[in-house]
């Protein structure tokens, strides 16, 4: 009796345990993390010092080329930059994890003062959709195209591309996330 009531016990408390910890199968894809954001690159923010990658979303380079309508270099990667500090503000950011990373880095979709930054990255025509990540953004950037906005308005190489051709290698600096497949975050 004593046995059975202690194995009922750890059974319970095993079960308690289980149900407390975060689940590995989903590495804490859904969780949001909210607060001021710092800009640290064209599409990288951190929140509460966490590393936030936008989901979905590459933007230009620091030293990449970007040549307007007429022809002439423009600073592509400062605009993309005073972009995402515009849409930032001085708004408290939300950021859900959309994939996970052995880095500890999040690849998120983030929200300031009721937009979504990631599309309107895209829909300013200052960064491109990762296609492998997400295809949700796709309306936004056609948008961009046919107005022409931003990177659209003459010519640049796809960001992905210019870091292959920066690093001389092969595989680029930043993959996409490890999703199974293009994921819908509506």
């Amino acid at each position: 009796m004593i046995v059975h009531r202690i194995t009922i016990l750890a059974s319970l408390a095993l079960a308690a345990i289980t149900l407390a910890m975060p689940s590995a199968g989903n590495d804490g894809i859904g969780e949001s993390i909210t607060g001021k954001a710092e800009i640290l690159g064209t599409d990288m923010i951190a929140i509460n010092q966490q590393l936030i990658f936008l989901f979905g979303v590459d933007a230009p380079e620091e030293r990449q080329p970007c040549f307007d309508e007429n022809g002439k270099m423009w600073n592509c990667a400062v605009a993309a930059g005073k972009t995402l500090l515009d849409l930032v503000g001085d708004f408290d950011v939300t950021c859900m994890r959309m994939a996970p990373d052995w880095r500890r880095r999040m690849y998120g979709v983030c929200t300031a003062n009721n937009k979504t930054i990631n599309e309107e990255m895209i829909r300013a025509g200052m960064a491109m959709m990762i296609r492998e990540e997400t295809l949700d953004y796709e309306s936004a950037e056609n948008e961009a195209r046919t107005a022409p906005r931003g990177l659209w308005r003459g010519a640049f190489d796809k960001p992905w591309l210019f870091r292959l051709t920066v690093s001389g290698q092969n595989q680029p600096l930043r993959k996409p996330a490890k999703v199974p497949a293009p994921v819908s975050i509506r």
